[in-house]
């Protein structure tokens, strides 16, 4: 009889799909967990130790405004790194997306500013660098087991599952993934981007309002 032949259908991604190109948008953004995190809990610690806290709400500045110039400068510099890691991506290691730059970019700028209100969190509650240090491990763990980046999510305990909904990495992750490999937009990775933007809310607000009770 006739030898059978298999014809294979990729929903997502084709034969030149690497496991490099699965791989890179969760280490892009763990890169601006790291990133953001750490400068946002370093600075304000410093300025909080050194005094200009106390200086800064002497005058007419509220914590919001504070907390959002903080935010502000800080975005440039996740912009800036989440252009290096990309690029470094796409020229060096030839990784693919699909979906839209732009939108890969919004993702990890939203995710970056969410990283650095929880970092002024953590910050407003340490009385020095290395106690502010010690925090990060709360947030770096957590994101790195339980959001997906290096395993997929069904490979997580059922017992432990539930938890990564409440990682942000695990929404960033899934956005990215979603848009670099599947070629989705932003409808479709919808829930994500709102979940994101709730992140960076409540985080600046209760950077603004644990900063200043620190202050």
């Amino acid at each position: 009889g006739a030898a059978l032949s298999l014809d294979q259908d990729y929903v997502y991604g084709s034969t030149s799909t690497r496991f490099i190109d699965s791989f890179a948008p969760g280490i892009i953004a763990l890169a601006v967990l790291m990133v953001t995190t750490i400068f946002s809990v370093i600075i304000i610690v410093r300025e909080k130790s050194g005094g200009m806290l106390e200086r800064l709400f002497s005058t007419p500045l509220r914590p919001m405004e504070l907390v959002l110039g903080h935010a502000a400068a800080l975005s440039l510099v996740a912009v800036a790194q989440s252009t290096v890691v990309l690029g470094a991506s796409l020229l060096l290691f030839q990784v693919q997306v699909v979906g839209g730059v732009p939108l890969v970019f919004a993702i990890l700028l939203m995710f970056a500013v969410g990283n650095q209100g929880l970092g002024m969190v953590a910050s407003a509650a340490a009385r020095n660098e290395l106690q502010a240090v010690q925090f990060i491990p709360l947030v770096l763990f957590p994101s790195l087991l339980l959001t997906g980046v290096f395993y997929p999510l069904e490979a997580i305990p059922g017992g432990l599952r539930p938890l990564s909904w409440f990682v942000p990495m695990t929404y960033a992750n899934d956005a990215l993934h979603s848009v670099m490999l599947r070629g989705w937009g932003a409808a479709e990775v919808g829930v994500d981007l709102i979940v994101l933007g709730a992140y960076a809310t409540v985080a600046l607000l209760g950077a603004a309002v644990f900063i200043r009770r620190q202050a």
